[in-house]
């Protein structure tokens, strides 16, 4: 009877028996251990090769309290500053022995909820996450739990988590001083989300900074983004339709800052041109 299943997978006990060897031989072989002689381990490694044999790692986990993997979620894979975050966190993992499991929020806290869910139940040793949100749901729960976890870019008010974190303050005091020093008074803010750490601090350290430097910044020249493009390109648009349109902009992230570019090329803001 024909069926459509295809041919069985090999198994342990086929590249045991292919090369010659005890099943707890081949069994030390493909799980790294070093008391196995290189013969037996050359053995084993052929038949593998001819087999094309291919180890479970998920059954592996569950034999083992550790599966050499890292959850990496990011808060926007598009954003090259989280792009390059990921990368750096791979190439150290790979360094020591582990590989990692890469996931994109989007700046959405239920997205991210679903990759956390995701992750751990591929029995992740650790994560390291931009976290979205008030830190409710699932990431309160790993954290609760045990697992290893490290905050990166951001913090969440509550959660006592290791965290690696930028200082907005210098960053800004240099912009401020540079508009201000090229006869700019009324300077725009687009800020990133409040619902973020960085979302706050970059507003708070804006208008700071501003005071520090004698620039008045009323309320209508900060309008808010949620660290992307779009919300750049829209809050722009927003800040140079005003009766008395700011002369300068701020973007509180790179990605807004693109799309702020967007909207000021869109009406004519180009340099020495004349806004519409």
């Amino acid at each position: 009877m024909a069926g459509g299943t295809g041919p069985a997978r090999p198994t342990i006990r086929d590249v045991a028996a292919a090369a010659g060897v005890s099943l707890g031989t081949a069994s030390r072989v493909l799980n790294g251990h070093e008391n196995v002689s290189p013969g037996n381990v050359d053995k084993v490694r052929m038949a593998v090769s001819q087999l094309g044999f291919q180890l479970n790692a998920h059954a592996r986990s569950l034999r083992s309290a550790h599966s050499s993997t890292i959850g990496v979620l990011v808060s926007d894979i598009r954003n090259p500053f989280f792009a390059e975050i990921a990368r750096a966190a791979e190439m150290v993992a790979l360094e020591n022995g582990f590989v990692t499991l890469l996931a994109n929020a989007d700046e959405s806290v239920q997205q991210q909820d679903t990759y956390l869910r995701g992750m751990v139940s591929h029995r992740i040793d650790g994560l390291l996450v931009a976290p979205q949100g008030d830190g409710t749901g699932s990431l309160t729960q790993i954290v609760a739990s045990g697992l290893p976890v490290v905050f990166v870019d951001r913090t969440i008010d509550g959660l006592d988590v290791p965290s690696v974190t930028s200082d907005s303050r210098p960053g800004l005091r240099e912009a401020l001083a540079h508009l201000r020093g090229l006869g700019h008074t009324r300077i725009g803010f687009i800020a990133g989300p409040q619902a973020t750490s960085t979302g706050r601090e970059r507003l708070v350290v804006f208008l700071s900074e501003a005071r520090e430097a004698g620039i008045s910044q009323p309320q209508e020249l900060v309008t808010h983004g949620d660290f992307q493009s779009r919300s750049g390109e829209a809050g722009a648009h927003l800040l140079m339709s005003l009766a008395n349109p700011p002369t300068a902009l701020i973007a509180a992230d790179s990605l807004m800052g693109v799309g702020a570019l967007v909207a000021l090329k869109a009406r004519g803001c180009e340099s020495g041109g004349t806004c519409r």
